[in-house]
């Protein structure tokens, strides 16, 4: 119906040499298999943006799977606090001289409607990182 798929992400992304990555919620499920083929397209700086450093510390040690992880830099982030969002803003900002790709994958795909302190909806929470972020 749709017509085949022959996108082959192993074969069909090209080199990333040179470029730099912030990923949120990379540390598990689809982000984690976005860092995973940016690390092994040789991307030079992957930044993992996620809240709990032991599930960053098991995604990085499965990423040596992938290519060098040493190049996967992890950064605490809790995208329900908009103040945390902004100091981690601030931090790339003052670290990257260039940022290629922002990839905003963290999120919940399901679950009861909560809110954050900051009265924000937890499905809007990418936006905010953009927002905060540019």
């Amino acid at each position: 119906m749709f017509g085949s798929n022959t996108f082959d992400p192993s074969k069909d992304i090209p080199s990333l040499e040179g470029r730099v990555f912030v990923v949120t919620g990379g540390s598990a499920g689809i982000g984690f298999g976005i860092v995973a083929h940016l690390l092994e397209h040789k991307a030079d700086k992957i930044y993992l943006l996620s809240m709990k450093e032991h599930h960053a510390d098991e995604a990085i040690e499965e990423l040596k799977n992938w290519g060098d992880a040493s190049r996967v830099h992890w950064k605490q982030c809790n995208l329900e606090d908009l103040d945390a969002v902004k100091t981690i803003g601030e931090e790339l900002k003052h670290e990257l001289t260039r940022l290629d790709a922002l990839v905003l994958n963290a999120g919940l795909g399901v679950g009861v409607y909560n809110e954050t302190k900051d009265g924000i909806g937890m499905m809007n929470l990418r936006h905010e990182f953009r927002l905060i972020l540019a």
